[in-house]
């Protein structure tokens, strides 16, 4: 993983406070620039035993080697069930998966967060995509982030964040996510090996992550 060429002064941003952190950061724009990537980016840094000086992970560490297989024991993502079943690759049984994050999702992060953190270091939470929620569900988020835990950092991702509640937005600090400017995706693109992007872009909003993903081959009849 790295930092996206169109993310970098929103990386500065988030290092010149990486020391007096909120306890809620809200990460919010269209679907497909990258909001979700970086995101995870910031939780590996925040958790790295041996950060760079950029921020980043080191890549290297227990802590970082944790955090790439997906079981570092002080990172905790919440999704919808649907979406945890397509990165899995597992097709659903019985029941189809919910689309929702529901509340059970979020109670079981008040267990998490009473406990002492593994290491002696952050704990970060990734809640994803954010408008998911239910109201239930945003509900018991937002008992959490009224009485927020130390040395956790609760991130949202949302691509409509006009559909959250407005007190949980009202206690977090929003950063936005714009989409870049189209010759700084054209080139991006291009470095990928994506062949004339500039029809993908426009078909994806201009976002560039949403235009690389149509490019693959699969999807070239749908296309034309």
């Amino acid at each position: 993983m790295a930092i996206y060429p169109w993310q970098m002064e929103i990386w500065r941003q988030i290092n010149a406070m990486r020391q007096n952190l909120p306890h809620a950061l809200l990460f919010q724009g269209r679907k497909g620039v990258g909001k979700l990537e970086f995101a995870r980016i910031l939780a590996q840094g925040l958790l790295c035993e041996m950060p760079q000086s950029s921020g980043e992970g080191c890549g290297k560490c227990l802590a970082c080697g944790w955090f790439a297989q997906g079981n570092h024991p002080d990172f905790r993502s919440v999704e919808p069930e649907a979406l945890t079943e397509a990165e899995d690759d597992k097709p659903a049984k019985g029941k189809k998966p919910s689309h929702e994050i529901k509340i059970e999702q979020i109670r079981e992060l008040a267990g998490l967060v009473g406990l002492s953190t593994h290491r002696n270091g952050m704990r970060v939470i990734l809640i994803h995509p954010a408008e998911a929620m239910n109201t239930n569900a945003a509900n018991a988020l937002l008992k959490t982030l009224e009485e927020p835990p130390p040395h956790t950092l609760i991130i949202l991702v949302t691509h409509q964040a006009q559909s959250l509640l407005p007190t949980v937005r009202s206690r977090c600090l929003k950063l936005a996510f714009p989409v870049p400017p189209m010759e700084q995706s054209m080139d991006w693109l291009s470095q990928q090996g994506v062949a004339d992007p500039a029809p993908l872009l426009a078909q994806a909003g201009y976002a560039p992550l949403a235009a690389q993903a149509l490019s693959v081959d699969e999807l070239k009849d749908m296309r034309k």
